[in-house]
This record gives C-alpha cells, structure tokens and sequence, in this order.
C-alpha cells in the first residue's frame, strides 16, 4: 500500500516538472516509428518469401503424373 501512495506522489512530482510529459512524449515518437518499422518489416519478408517460392518453383521437377494431369 505504501508502494502505491509513493509511486502515485513520484508521478504527481514528475508531472509537475514536465519531466513525465516529455518521457511519454519521447517514448510515444518511438513507439510510432517502431510500429511504422515493424509493418514495414513485415511487408518485405512475405514479398521476399513470394519471390522465394517463385524462383524456386522454376527449378522444381515435376512429376509424370503433374506433367499429364496439367496439360
């Protein structure tokens, strides 16, 4: 309980002072351009993960049976 009332009076003291304002501020940009990062990140590797596939299905054998099935 005493940890609680504490960590509350630590967080009035830091608002006062703006110090919190510009950690969340900070931390807000960030997380922004990590997100933005992220989704990016994600769009490369299934594009290269497609690429991936098509090259390696043209160096693939077939099979008779595919071969007479798929004329």
């Amino acid at each position: 309980m005493a940890g609680m009332i504490a960590a509350g009076a630590g967080v009035k003291v830091a608002a006062k002072l703006g110090l919190l304002a510009v950690v969340l501020g900070f931390f807000k940009s960030f997380g922004v351009a990590l997100l933005a990062l992220k989704k990016g990140l994600i769009v490369i590797l299934i594009g290269l993960a497609a690429v991936g596939r098509k090259i390696l299905g043209l160096f693939r054998r077939k099979d008779k049976t595919d071969i007479e099935n798929n004329p």
